[in-house]
């Protein structure tokens, strides 16, 4: 198989090398074996009667001979990527024995073909020129357009004469044509000479070796070999790495793909090379080394590496970091508040097929009772089919009423809630409100949790001792309450007080610390 890149200058340092361009490649078609893209993008060709043939080495099965009736190579699937607005360069390698018309590169609208950029050989390919041998054109809109070309009476230069190497440069200034490493001199026969490319307003068709005006035309009777299309000017340099590029045999080394789960970084191996050279989804090289590492990365990625093996550089192998988005993962509602002697609650989540897990959970089960008093964690665990996994967690407060004494005294310790229902003045059945008031586990603090306290606009809790003097006043603008031990002053009998928007109290409640 013939490979992407070659030396042209080779010095004492591995980055002084002149390699094949890849910034701003598009698209690859070295054609060994198949019409496959092979710059990484997938732009694969369908074909449509070309045969494989022998390349400019004499490599079989490794370019594709066209019969100039009926044969070309279509990419219309892939037509808006190559719809790209100027720069552009496309480079190719062509042989025919026929001085006519033919058409070798062509995007179009796919209907008229009355927008188009193509490039044609041949002598009458326009017959505007004399002795045409290579024509590009462009036409955008109605007015802007032209066609530029090179004419001249040595047919030789690329009829019947073998493979030669064409490259038609697009900058939106002027249009360059270079043969075999040589800058052409043009004239231009129609339109303006802007150097325009693509940027059709519909784009519908994208051929090699024909064009589609009313249907298929302009058949290449030849060969083509090693397409390549930029979305950038190629320099002189770069065109001459190209025009010199040679069989190359490094092997193409193997890289591992990726997979993330919400994004991250991935260590990259690659093997069965000598040296490496890492490039990114714009043909960039970013790295050398058998490894790289990525940046963080939110969205799947594509890397290229090569094979250096001190002569040339390999065809590119594909390296797909995926990131895969975590799970969405919930637990179905379950009460915040759960009895300590209340039957086992029955638990489910969201997608189905997770895991629970934490203190007094068995299965799908959760049992308060063996928990004890205070809050837990009920965990779920959910992973999905890319072995991406995402955990929720919900937690409960489980309480115990059984400290009651009398119907509004409660004696508070690590074992007890006080629940006090408050009726508001608004319609049913929104109109009862739940306030709880519990110890926390450790003894340093008591708890009030207000439930729907958006309902209690301008409502105020108060709490005074058997002296009659506040130790906690506040709105009811919170969910929660933290209130230190401490601040009650000692232990022993206290008062509760509920009082509402007009300054009336509706209920009143006794604790007792001990």
């Amino acid at each position: 198989m013939k490979n992407l890149f070659i030396i042209v200058l080779l010095a004492l340092s591995f980055n002084a090398f002149t390699q094949i361009p890849t910034n701003g490649l598009v698209a690859y078609y070295p054609f060994s074996g198949n019409a496959n893209d092979m710059s990484g993008n997938g732009y694969n060709g369908i074909l449509n009667g070309p045969t494989l043939t022998s390349d400019r080495f004499g490599n079989p099965n490794s370019a594709y001979g066209f019969d100039g009736v009926n044969d070309y190579i279509i990419l219309n699937n892939y037509v808006t990527n190559f719809n790209f607005q100027q720069p552009a360069s496309i480079s190719l390698w062509v042989e025919t024995k026929y001085d006519i018309p033919q058409t070798v590169y062509s995007l179009g609208d796919g209907t008229t073909q009355t927008y188009f950029s193509g490039i044609s050989i041949g002598n009458n390919t326009t017959g505007t020129l004399t002795n045409e041998l290579i024509i590009a054109g462009s036409q955008v809109t109605g007015s802007d357009k032209y066609i530029t070309g090179f004419e001249t009476t040595n047919r030789d230069l690329l009829i019947n004469t073998g493979w030669h190497h064409l490259v038609v440069l697009f900058d939106n200034v002027s249009t360059k044509i270079y043969l075999d490493n040589t800058l052409l001199p043009l004239n231009c026969t129609w339109g303006i000479n802007n150097g325009h490319y693509g940027n059709l307003t519909i784009a519908g068709s994208m051929i090699f070796g024909a064009r589609y005006a009313n249907g298929y035309g302009g058949f290449l009777n030849g060969s083509l070999d090693d397409i390549r299309v930029y979305n950038g000017v190629l320099t002189p340099t770069e065109i001459t790495a190209l025009y010199q590029e040679t069989f190359c045999t490094a092997p193409i080394p193997l890289a591992n793909n990726v997979s993330l789960c919400g994004g991250g970084v991935a260590p990259l191996t690659a093997s069965g090379g000598t040296s490496y050279i890492w490039y990114n989804s714009s043909h960039i090289q970013i790295a050398s080394g058998p490894t790289f590492t990525t940046p963080f990365l939110m969205a799947t990625t594509t890397y290229f590496v090569t094979n250096f093996d001190g002569t040339c550089e390999s065809l590119p192998d594909t390296v797909v970091v995926t990131v895969n988005p975590l799970p969405t993962v919930t637990i179905n509602p379950i009460n915040d508040f759960i009895n300590i002697n209340s039957t086992p609650v029955n638990l489910s989540g969201t997608p189905l097929g997770g895991v629970f897990w934490g203190n007094g959970i068995a299965g799908n089960l959760f049992n308060a009772t063996n928990t004890g008093l205070g809050t837990t964690v009920i965990s779920y665990s959910y992973t999905d089919g890319n072995g991406c996994s995402k955990t929720v967690n919900k937690s409960v407060i489980v309480y115990d009423t059984l400290g009651t004494v009398c119907v509004d005294t409660i004696l508070i310790s690590v074992t007890d809630t006080l629940i006090i229902d408050v009726l508001l003045s608004i319609i049913p059945p929104d109109n009862i409100n739940t306030i709880k008031i519990y110890p926390n586990p450790t003894q340093d603090f008591v708890i009030i949790h207000t439930g729907s306290y958006l309902s209690m606009a301008n409502y105020t809790i108060k709490i005074e001792n058997s002296l009659g003097q506040t130790v906690f006043q506040n709105l009811i603008d919170q969910q929660l309450f933290q209130i230190s031990i401490n601040d009650f002053g000692s232990y022993g009998l206290y008062y509760v007080k509920i009082i509402d928007d007009i300054g009336n109290i509706v209920t009143t409640r006794k604790i007792i610390l001990q």
